[in-house]
């Protein structure tokens, strides 16, 4: 039996758990002093393999049948709905049209592309006394390594728009889970990427995006569990919040405080 969700569900975890784990065995390699190119591109190819495997059987069977069912949704949307969707479709190319120039923003030139790429020179993560930042190798900032190590700055800020689809994608996972009709969720989809600074964050080298996707992830999965317990999805949630905990110095106190309201709502049920 075919079920859409669960193929586009398991389509955008995997994807989104590869990224994180790309983005640490970066920084494992950095680490031990092997950040070169050679070895970058075998791991994302490893990963890359993993993925596939992964997904085989959807990709081989269900994927035409996943996108002729989201093509028949797409065509039963209202015209306010097609419209709406359109918009957020010419945001997303004025976002790829910035993404594909060259960085100028003062944060991505200073230290965001800065930093990977003095990495990627000394072939190891170190701290460099003239960048403060260089001894805080954050999860997205090791994302955007791979992406100068195989090309450039602007193959980072691809990756940056890619993150903001993903988004996208978590919105309608979540807006699923939670019995929302589509044409709401495109609305949902639009107050999103609307926002001036969404589209400021989807074509720079700003690591808020990273942190956005990870959230999301986590916050599902941590839903789940609270619907399930099952030990998987406690698990999942854990990786994706750890990332976001990482992505920004800030972090960590939202992961903290939901780590807190998790223990006491389990100890309330438990003595329920």
């Amino acid at each position: 039996y075919f079920n859409p969700r669960l193929s586009f569900l398991k389509i955008i975890t995997s994807i989104t758990l590869g990224l994180g784990c790309l983005s640490y065995s970066t920084l494992a390699l950095g680490l031990v002093g092997f950040l070169h190119k050679e070895v970058i591109c075998l791991v994302v190819l490893f990963f890359f393999s993993i993925g596939l495997y992964y997904l085989r059987f959807i990709i081989h069977y269900n994927l035409r049948i996943l996108i002729r069912q989201s093509i028949t949704k797409l065509g039963e949307l209202d015209y306010f709905s097609i419209i709406t969707l359109l918009f957020i479709l010419s945001l997303i190319l004025i976002n790829l049209l910035g993404a594909l120039s060259a960085p100028f923003g003062i944060d991505d030139i200073k230290y965001h592309f800065a930093i990977p790429k003095r990495y990627l020179n000394s072939g190891a993560i170190s701290f460099f006394p003239d960048i403060e930042f260089s001894n805080l190798p954050y999860p997205i900032e090791m994302l955007w390594t791979i992406a100068i190590s195989l090309d450039s700055g602007e193959l980072a800020q691809l990756l940056s728009l890619f993150f903001g689809i993903l988004v996208l994608c978590w919105i309608y996972i979540i807006c699923n889970k939670a019995i929302i009709s589509f044409p709401t969720t495109v609305i949902a989809w639009c107050l999103f990427y609307s926002i001036s600074t969404v589209g400021h964050q989807a074509r720079s080298g700003n690591v808020e995006m990273g942190g956005v996707l990870f959230f999301l992830a986590g916050f599902y999965y941590l839903y789940i569990f609270y619907e399930k317990y099952n030990s998987r999805t406690i698990i999942l949630s854990g990786i994706f919040f750890g990332v976001f905990s990482a992505v920004k110095m800030s972090n960590p106190a939202a992961v903290i405080f939901i780590t807190l309201w998790l223990l006491l709502s389990l100890y309330n049920k438990s003595k329920s």
